[in-house]
């Protein structure tokens, strides 16, 4: 079976951290998609309903689904999409040292790890987001500052809603 991640993936560097990737559609990757070390992050899909096109991103590897490391004061945004984790420990968002991020309108499913995790993450937003059904905790942050959860609905998940270990 093909993987989708390439492309996804060539998107991202051809924006080369200035320009807004948008995506729709269903899109099955098997090593996750790794955002661009030290350069902005601009990643978008479609929501849409029953009836609708929608942004779906499918890990159907056993990594996380989305990665981020060593961002630094770059800014990463996600908005739009489904994330659905098919792996035993993978997680569906994956962040370590990154400054600036806006998360929102996710749906964050299914996978063996946390549903969001973060380390060493100063200064986000994560809102309008459905984190449900992950092995471990909804939401993971450790080692945050100024850090904001809004308006978003962490249940069902493996260990607990929302494991902090400081800064929210």
């Amino acid at each position: 079976m093909a993987s989708d991640s390439g492309g996804i993936q060539e998107a991202l560097i051809a924006a080369n951290g200035t320009a807004r990737v948008f995506a729709s559609g269903v899109f099955n990757t098997h090593g996750g998609i790794t955002l661009l070390t030290g350069k902005s992050n601009y990643l978008y899909g479609q929501i849409g309903d029953q009836a609708g096109v929608a942004t779906i991103i499918n890990n159907l590897g056993t990594g996380d689904t989305i990665t981020a490391a060593g961002m630094g004061n770059r800014s990463i945004v996600l908005t739009d999409m489904r994330i659905n984790g098919t792996s035993s420990a993978g997680d569906g968002i994956h962040i370590s040292g990154s400054s600036t991020m806006v998360l929102d309108k996710l749906w964050i499913t299914n996978h063996g790890g946390h549903g969001f995790y973060c380390y060493q993450c100063y200064g986000g937003m994560f809102s309008n987001s459905l984190v449900v059904a992950n092995q471990k905790n909804g939401v993971y942050l450790e080692q945050v500052n100024n850090f904001t959860i809004l308006d978003s609905s962490l249940n069902g998940n493996g260990l607990s809603g929302i494991a902090n270990y400081s800064g929210i």
